[in-house]
């Protein structure tokens, strides 16, 4: 089964809340054998494509130019990637 993880800042948690239930979630649920994928910010500290077996896909955004509302265009940049994988 493959699972994704989008509407976050990012893992490893660097901001608290959500991130940190989702990287504790994602590695949990990578270890019981399921494929996780996070897409995580793209100016994110942690630039690895991998986490503790967890994927991790970078979504590109505007950060500089419109600030935290870039988050709205990352997770909606992710739920197209994620609908062109199941629609293929």
């Amino acid at each position: 089964m493959n699972i994704a993880i989008i509407g976050i800042r990012g893992i490893p948690n660097h901001y608290g809340g959500f991130e940190y239930f989702a990287e504790y979630l994602s590695i949990e649920l990578e270890q019981k054998g399921l494929s996780i994928t996070v897409y995580n910010r793209y100016k994110h500290p942690f630039q690895e494509s991998n986490y503790n077996g967890v994927e991790l896909i970078h979504s590109k955004g505007p950060e500089l130019k419109i600030g935290t509302a870039v988050q709205f265009i990352c997770d909606f940049d992710s739920a197209k990637k994620i609908i062109n994988i199941l629609l293929s």
